[in-house]
């Protein structure tokens, strides 16, 4: 059934204001931006989603807004040798998942500034390359302690809504309407990805990020990878899936309904 009839029948039947706003399909779009807080984010969560778009043909921007610098226990090791360890484990992952356009931001890991910053340099990407689609952390993920995460996933919300209204930043033109948002790391998913064709190249991108996964802790990040994917996949019809929190603009202003939505 043509998911629009669906959700219409199902406003029908159940006649909440829930449903007065349609969910889009993720894989919809023909340009996304994804939005990383640091190097390994967009492939550990999004891996999967990557490696299905760039298979279609589809425009991905992926963007990493820190620098990754601080990303380890070690005390010996020098953050600047870091960071320039984190690029380039980013840049082999990326091409390894077939995304052709990666940006590096290159602000201090665990640093980032306040979201007014980082709104502005976000509103200026996304009214440059258009795109329809936005991917970035839930910043609402519950005990989420990690200020890079709820900052970039905020921002991303927030340069959602005000990157189509023109009197925000007047002096970056032309203004552009994004059509969904969809955050990782939800409590709340409301959409799945199959992943189950891409499972093994999604692993393997992961690895690369060899200075966040040694060796001594594979094991036990290849069985949560493997449990997650199976839950997320439960009752779909799928073998493994990445669940996402699909939103669009209206949902982040003064909604009610968007948690259940």
């Amino acid at each position: 059934m043509e998911k629009s009839l669906w959700w219409k029948l199902k406003f029908l039947f159940n006649p909440r204001s829930k449903f007065l706003l349609e969910i889009p399909d993720l894989l919809s779009f023909s340009r996304y931006l994804l939005i990383s807080p640091h190097p390994d984010d967009g492939d550990l969560f999004c891996g999967g989603l990557q490696l299905r778009l760039a298979r279609d043909g589809k425009e991905l921007l992926h963007l990493v807004v820190s620098d990754g610098s601080k990303g380890s226990y070690d005390v010996q090791t020098d953050p600047q040798d870091l960071a320039k360890i984190r690029k380039k484990e980013q840049e082999e992952a990326s091409l390894h998942l077939g995304i052709k356009e990666l940006l590096f931001w290159e602000m201090t890991d665990g640093e980032l500034p306040d979201c007014p910053v980082v709104v502005k340099k976000l509103i200026a990407l996304i009214r440059e390359k258009q795109p329809e689609c936005i991917i970035c952390p839930d910043p609402w993920l519950p005990y989420e302690a990690h200020p890079d995460h709820v900052k970039v996933g905020m921002a991303g919300a927030e340069a959602a809504i005000f990157s189509s209204m023109p009197l925000y930043f007047p002096e970056i033109r032309p203004s552009w309407a994004v059509k969904a948002v969809a955050f990782y790391c939800s409590v709340q998913p409301n959409s799945y990805v199959d992943i189950s064709l891409v499972w093994e190249k999604r692993m393997e991108a992961v690895k690369m990020h060899k200075s966040q996964f040694p060796q001594e802790i594979i094991p036990m990040l290849n069985a949560f990878c493997h449990f997650k994917s199976r839950e997320n996949a439960r009752w779909k019809k799928m073998n493994r899936a990445e669940a996402y929190k699909v939103l669009i603009p209206e949902h982040l202003h003064g909604n009610v309904d968007s948690w259940e939505s």
